[in-house]
């Protein structure tokens, strides 16, 4: 397992982010240039192209980051030059979020176990990194407490996140029952109901540590997120869903994307809490 896990972690591929730029409908040749200053390799830009076609830019991360490209198309007509600023084009970071590809001389396994095996490894490796080798680490392990209930967490997780998911919904359902979450006494404080539910969220971790994952070792539902940044990075979440809140532990190897990240999630949660008012 631990094998398999190392090698499909090698043989993750960098991925192409293509756009498609129209020309201006005169027919004439066109040439592009890109300006951007941070994080992607020079694109592969088509040197000339007709106008009323379309040009595709490949571009290719070499950090997990969001970018804009300001674009200038230079062309003649009439045996004059002309050069004018096209609409910029960006890149944000949920474009860059992907499922983790697994290779293809590891069909044979268990596509769903293997990548189960392949988190495991390296949220333990991202959790000791720092503690072996601090100085030129990038792997970091964070948390976010969000107030939100178990009926937004799973909106976000089965909309947003279906495609990263490791774990089934369907399997956490049992312990999302009314029976296990009992209604608080009315107008908790907030300090209060955090404080509990740290509490029963940390004797859960504690009664399963011994055993590795599992759902059914703890009344609290855990479901397990894993998402591929280009051109080598990974996101490892573990969703821990209260009566009251979700809990967020979140593991990357580049601690440069854990703002976007924290930002994404509260847009997420917010806008999941909305769709399910309406």
């Amino acid at each position: 397992a631990a094998a398999a896990a190392a090698a499909a972690k090698r043989e993750l591929d960098a991925r192409d982010y293509d756009a498609v730029l129209l020309g201006n409908g005169s027919g004439e040749p066109q040439t592009l240039e890109l300006h951007y200053d941070r994080g992607y390799e020079p694109a592969r830009v088509p040197p000339r192209f007709a106008g009323g076609a379309a040009a595709v830019l490949h571009v290719r991360p070499c950090e997990p980051l969001p970018v804009a490209f300001s674009v200038e198309a230079k062309f003649t007509h009439a045996g004059q030059s002309f050069s004018c600023r096209l609409e910029d084009f960006h890149v944000g970071f949920e474009d860059l979020l992907s499922p983790v590809s697994l290779p293809a001389r590891l069909s044979a396994l268990p596509q769903t176990w293997l990548l189960g095996q392949l988190f495991e490894a390296l949220w333990e490796e991202f959790d000791a990194r720092p503690a072996v080798d601090p100085l030129p680490s990038t792997a970091l392990l964070s948390a976010k407490f969000l107030n939100y209930g178990p009926s937004v967490a799973r909106h976000v997780l089965g909309v947003t996140l279906g495609r990263f998911l490791l774990d089934s919904l369907t399997a956490v359902e049992p312990l999302l029952a009314p029976a296990l979450f009992p209604a608080s006494p009315s107008s908790p404080s907030s300090a209060r109901v955090v404080v509990e539910e740290e509490e029963e969220l940390s004797a859960a971790e504690r009664s399963s540590s011994s055993t590795g994952h599992s759902n059914s070792n703890s009344t609290v539902p855990t479901v397990r997120v894993f998402i591929f940044l280009p051109p080598r990075y990974h996101v490892l979440l573990r969703f821990s869903l209260l009566p009251q809140s979700t809990v967020v532990k979140m593991a990357t190897d580049n601690w440069k994307v854990l703002p976007f990240l924290d930002s994404l999630l509260s847009a997420w949660f917010a806008s999941s809490e909305q769709a399910l008012v309406r």
